[in-house]
């Protein structure tokens, strides 16, 4: 029952992360298509989960995407599953995103403009997240067989 619970939590979780990312990515095709009222309502909404600071957020045909760089890689983190395998150091230097949005640049003359950087950082480190997640329940599955 609690497993059926926690994967239908998961379910509606992606559902609403996908929702949130594709109103981000859709707000500046609506005032491209002349749908201005249809931006000012998208922004709206997403002002309740992101402080949409212009200079860190992506631009698209001229207008600002409802939601940040970072917002953006999160919603789309949680909301399109992907199976890739994350290495623990890799996973872990993203969750350390702030730092790392001063230490990589430091390394490098040819640096990631800083948006994508957020955006990569927030996607590795949902993805990675997620994928403890779901290891700590396999683990768990697996002793138990082998208990048994």
């Amino acid at each position: 029952m609690r497993v059926k619970i926690v994967k239908a939590l998961f379910a509606m979780l992606r559902v609403y992360a996908c929702i949130l990312g594709l109103l981000c990515l859709t707000s500046p095709v609506a005032v491209k298509t002349g749908l201005a009222s249809w931006f000012d309502f998208w922004n709206s909404i997403m002002a309740l989960s992101c402080q949409q600071v212009s200079t860190r957020t992506f631009w698209l045909f001229g207008y600002p995407m409802a939601c940040c760089a970072r917002c953006l890689g999160i919603y789309l983190g949680i909301g399109i599953p992907i199976h890739i395998r994350i290495p623990h150091w890799v996973g872990t230097l993203a969750l350390l995103e702030k730092p790392m949005e001063y230490i990589i640049p430091l390394f490098s003359t040819n640096a990631l403009p800083e948006n994508v950087l957020r955006f990569v950082t927030a996607w590795i480190s949902v993805v990675y997240l997620l994928q403890l997640f779901t290891l700590s329940k396999r683990r768990k599955k697996w002793e138990n067989i082998l208990q048994a």
